[in-house]
């Protein structure tokens, strides 16, 4: 078998550091399905069973840490390693450290993921109820993400789709695999593949991992990532340098849906701030004001592929967003629309100056 490259490994230094236990076995439920010990592993360059999309990995390949071996060894069979082990550390996601990152080079290509997905509306629509979200705030959703990567071999709720619906499994992805996470740190989206990820669910038994495990696999040195509290932004270890670095994460409202404009630095305003965004969620039957609700929408995500926007600029137009929202829900579509054209000039000005 051939050598794979090292891909974006870090040195991890105390990474499991304990905020609580988790149980991932001993937990059986009579509504759980047959297999439900069964815990994937997957290997960072491995985009595995039914995956949503192709690869929007924009580092895939690459070496970054001489020396590790990424190449799985062979198992002819599933592989039950769990031993003693009834629980694992789980880690807030917003953790300093937890995650690796770069400033300058593109780690997961986030508008190739919005042009696969708004290129298969079913595939759209089920990839976004996976993730608790409409399917018109898909592109706002995803620019508010931050491309990471995995510092330990971490346990997710995993979705790939077959026969337009979702197949969730149980699944370790491998250190050094691409992710986006949310404003809490958790993993939302496996770049490898496009796969809508959530948090794991135990199994309801010692977990029975399935596959070629790679080389330091250790079922004792699993993370579980739990969400954080909301941030603008996360403290990761440079790839380029080893060195702790920041980088923006947008705020977004919960799935709900209830507006909750976006004071980041660099991260823009979602279109769950306010139904401007969001064209399904305005009572505006005027096809103007819809379009434009639509354009506004398309420049946040601009925007945000493009490097994020100021401080002053995302509150301002966040707000003007919401107040247009308020006056088309009270019927005041003309004046709705004069706020929302006033904004998408704004926001056009300055990506074109971006």
């Amino acid at each position: 078998m051939a050598t794979c490259p090292a891909k974006r490994v870090l040195l991890i230094p105390g990474i499991l550091i304990c905020s609580l236990v988790l149980v991932l076995s001993g937990c059986s439920s009579d509504s759980e399905p047959e297999g439900a010990g069964e815990v994937f592993l997957e290997a960072a360059e491995d985009p595995g069973p039914d995956p949503f999309t192709s690869s929007v990995d924009a580092l895939k390949d690459e070496v970054t840490t001489p020396g590790v071996d990424k190449e799985p060894t062979q198992t002819a069979a599933p592989s039950s390693d769990a031993g003693d082990i009834t629980s694992v550390t789980a880690t807030q996601g917003t953790e300093t450290g937890l995650y690796g990152g770069s400033g300058d080079r593109q780690i997961c290509d986030r508008g190739k993921l919005i042009s696969f997905l708004e290129s298969d509306v079913d595939k759209a629509s089920v990839w976004a109820v996976v993730l608790g979200i409409e399917t018109s705030d898909i592109a706002a959703y995803i620019g508010s993400l931050a491309p990471v990567i995995l510092r330990s071999d971490t346990r997710v709720t995993n979705h790939g789709y077959s026969d337009g619906a979702a197949t969730p499994r149980q699944s370790v992805l491998q250190v050094g695999t691409a992710v986006l996470v949310d404003d809490t740190g958790t993993p939302r989206v496996r770049c490898e593949c496009g796969n809508p990820l959530l948090e794991p669910i135990p199994v309801d038994s010692g977990p029975n991992y399935v596959g070629d495990q790679w080389v330091g696999f250790d079922p004792g040195s699993i993370s579980v990532i739990e969400p954080g509290a909301q941030v603008t932004v996360l403290v990761v270890i440079s790839i380029e340098t080893n060195q702790e670095i920041e980088i923006a994460v947008g705020n977004r409202a919960e799935p709900s849906g209830s507006p909750e404009p976006s004071e980041s630095a660099t991260a823009s305003p979602s279109s769950s701030d306010s139904a401007s965004a969001s064209p399904s969620g305005t009572n505006s039957s005027n096809p103007d004001y819809t379009s434009c609700a639509r354009r506004y929408g398309e420049l946040v995500r601009d925007l945000t592929l493009a490097g994020g926007i100021e401080p002053s600029d995302a509150q301002r137009w966040s707000g003007q967003a919401e107040e247009a929202a308020t006056k088309a829900e009270q019927g005041d579509v003309d004046g709705a629309l004069a706020i929302c054209e006033q904004t998408v000039s704004e926001m056009q000005a300055a990506l074109d100056g971006s």
